[in-house]
């Protein structure tokens, strides 16, 4: 504080206040312009002022400190004066009739000093928290992706010569290997004949059939041969090109898109920090063909390079790029109501939150031909995924806000922003990934 023109000696006296919160007006995270809306309760760290008086020196000025509380979104104003009252430091009496400043007939709140208060009120301070987001990423397909044996019959070329098709007899598929329309867009490599893309499955009693595009007049010799089939959209190999995919194959290691965390979490005053350069090594881990959804076996997943542990003082969150979620979910065949397009190493009140794998094949397949919606897909996922980290639930979106369960045929919320019950759990919550899951919406 300082005078002007400089006295010295001079007390002045001050006191902080926890105005309107300046988010919207909704009873859930905002009281209605009543102030007191802080989460700088229980376990949290409360806002201090070092003290409410202090003196001016010869130059007119005085100083102190003012710890602000550490959640998002609280929010601060100190009011200075040189009027003693009974208590020292200003109270709400001398603000006006107990207005809280700023105005509480102003919503949002603005930064204006308040009517007849004979000294000054700081400008509104609200606290964001940084959380620092780590990316990793799955190693490329494996042998774990294929499935090898020998062609089983002479295989048939189409009749229609301009289709260039061809039939294949391959060994009896396993499990979700054999679905009808598994194998869309996938691959096949045929050992002295070459790699050829494939369109369809089609499912016999015995012995299964792929279908193959581009396929030689000379791979009716390929009776006997040894074949390796591919997943589909499991990537290219050099020299061999995917036809008929609508946009790039998915290929592993690579980073999740982080597009849309700084627009969904800053109404909650959280401001993310993907990885920079040089800040996490970024390893590849280990590669997962089909994801399940049980918590230990994510965690073993998620977490396996991870390097940033998150705590009160240092909020983190880490995200890995994978492949695909379980067989019955991964739109293998198209025909599945059911998707999963990410996971999170969490279960309702159970601390055991860790770090989300979101399925960029899951996503490619559902999005197909359309690279924008894939894109937009992957960064809603990563979100919503992240959001699990702080312990938001599926109920936390209801009415079509960002935790709506996606796992269906239409993936993304109408409403592109969390609900104002998720913001008051994050605001709340004492770190991503703590101990704390039990934080309930009034």
């Amino acid at each position: 504080m300082s005078t002007n023109p400089a006295v010295e000696g001079m007390s002045e006296y001050l006191e902080a206040f926890d105005p309107d919160d300046p988010s919207a007006n909704n009873d859930v995270v905002d009281d209605n312009l009543v102030g007191g809306d802080n989460r700088d309760d229980n376990h949290h760290d409360t806002a201090e002022l070092g003290v409410t008086q202090i003196t001016t020196g010869g130059t007119g000025q005085a100083l102190t400190t003012f710890r602000v509380a550490h959640q998002p979104g609280d929010n601060h104003r100190v009011a200075a004066t040189i009027k003693p009252t009974t208590q020292g430091a200003p109270t709400l009496d001398m603000l006006n009739d107990d207005n809280v400043p700023p105005s509480n007939t102003q919503n949002p709140p603005t930064q204006d000093q308040v009517q007849l208060f004979i000294g000054t009120i700081s400008p509104l301070l609200t606290v964001w928290r940084r959380v620092y987001v780590e990316l990793d990423s799955m190693g490329p397909p494996n042998a774990t992706n294929t499935q090898t044996g020998v062609v089983q019959a002479q295989p048939t070329l189409d009749p229609n010569p301009a289709n260039n098709n061809a039939t294949i007899d391959i060994e009896d598929l396993d499990d979700d290997w054999e679905q009808t329309d598994q194998h869309r867009v996938g691959r096949i490599d045929i050992a002295g004949f070459g790699s050829f893309t494939t369109v369809n499955t089609i499912k016999s009693a015995f012995d299964d059939q792929v279908v193959i595009i581009n396929a030689p007049p000379t791979i009716v010799n390929a009776n006997g041969a040894e074949y390796t089939l591919w997943d589909d959209d499991a990537g290219s190999t050099p020299g061999f090109v995917m036809i008929g995919a609508n946009y790039p194959p998915v290929t592993l290691p690579v980073l999740p898109d982080t597009g849309f965390m700084a627009e969904a979490y800053a109404p909650a005053y959280i401001f993310p920090v993907p990885d920079a350069s040089g800040f996490n090594p970024q390893l590849p881990t280990d590669f997962v063909h089909q994801m399940p959804s049980d918590v230990p076996t994510v965690s073993a997943t998620a977490d396996a390079n991870k390097n940033l542990t998150s705590a009160p003082t240092f909020w983190a969150v880490h995200v890995t790029s994978g492949f695909q979620g379980p067989a019955l979910k991964d739109f293998d065949p198209v025909t599945e109501a059911e998707l999963v397009f990410g996971v999170t190493a969490a279960a309702d009140d159970v601390p055991t939150a860790g770090g989300s794998v979101i399925h960029l094949e899951t996503i490619r397949d559902f999005r197909s031909g359309d690279q924008g919606a894939q894109t937009e897909l992957e960064q809603f996922t990563v979100v919503h995924e992240v959001g699990h980290q702080f312990y938001l639930l599926h109920p936390d979106g209801a009415g079509g806000f960002i935790m709506t369960n996606q796992d269906g045929p239409t993936p993304l919320s109408p409403i592109r922003e969390f609900s104002p019950c998720s913001l008051l759990k994050m605001r709340k919550q004492e770190f991503p990934q703590g101990l704390d899951p039990k934080i309930r919406c009034p």
